[in-house]
């Protein structure tokens, strides 16, 4: 993808990220009654460790922890474990309630009131990627262009039925984002987690409706913003992995064993 020129205008740097982590992860049944998802081992490491080094890694020096009264295997090791540890670092890591409605959008929202009108980077805490440093990638962009950016992998269309597909003209420039199309392209590029959230995203958000299923959906927002030629692509050359289904968890985990071997 063509890089963008520097704005005219410099672009305040993006210290803090937002970590949605209150779904149920129902998807994986008995499994995330016994542990969180996010704490689920990929390697010798819970999945929220590799998600924080990868934040810490791109210069983040604040993260918002979304999650719910009722996680309290997650909540205790945040405070017992990854608090303590990123303070030893220089790492804020706080913790809010996800109060503003069900979905990864009310999560945001929930979030953003602590972040108030800075942009901020967005990781789901069950999805990683291995051999590049996607929060990197995606601030670049942001950094080059202003705008809200998210991040995408190409993938087989088997896979582009289960994600998000965005349609990029070649100054990497999203057209169109269509959320788990019936018919995907044979070969294109899925929107995976990773995303910087702007305060125009934060509009859209509060202004779109939620989904048949009653939740608030990021995608919703940046679909909208994207007809108007708003949000921006970063193309991501890692191994990107989800660990919210039974495949691509265990998918995940022989990834990350093999890194470590």
């Amino acid at each position: 993808m063509a890089r963008f020129p520097d704005p005219v205008t410099p672009v305040p740097p993006v210290r803090t990220a937002v970590i949605p982590a209150a779904g149920r992860g129902t998807r994986l049944g008995r499994l995330t009654r016994a542990i969180p998802k996010e704490l689920l081992p990929l390697g010798d490491r819970p999945t929220l460790d590799i998600v924080v080094d990868e934040l810490i890694g791109a210069g983040i020096d604040r993260i918002v922890l979304v999650t719910r009264p009722d996680k309290t295997g997650l909540n205790d090791y945040v405070t017992d474990v990854l608090r303590p540890e990123a303070r030893a670092r220089g790492i804020e890591l706080e913790t809010c309630l996800q109060t503003a409605g069900p979905g990864n959008g009310g999560a945001i929202l929930s979030a953003a009131t602590r972040v108030r009108d800075e942009s901020f980077l967005v990781l789901w805490g069950d999805e990683v990627v291995f051999g590049e440093n996607r929060s990197a990638v995606v601030l670049d962009r942001h950094r080059s262009t202003g705008l809200p950016v998210i991040a995408v992998v190409r993938a087989p269309r088997a896979a582009l039925r289960r994600c998000g597909v965005a349609r990029v003209d070649p100054g990497g420039r999203v057209v169109e984002l269509v959320e788990k199309p019936v018919d995907p392209p044979v070969d294109g590029l899925a929107s995976v987690g990773g995303y910087v959230v702007t305060p125009a995203v934060l509009g859209a958000l509060r202004d779109v409706a939620p989904a048949a299923d009653g939740e608030l959906y990021l995608s919703a927002a940046l679909g909208a913003l994207a007809l108007g030629g708003g949000v921006q692509a970063a193309e991501i050359h890692g191994d990107w992995h989800e660990t919210g289904s039974i495949d691509g968890y265990t998918a995940a985990f022989a990834a990350a064993v093999a890194i470590t071997r």
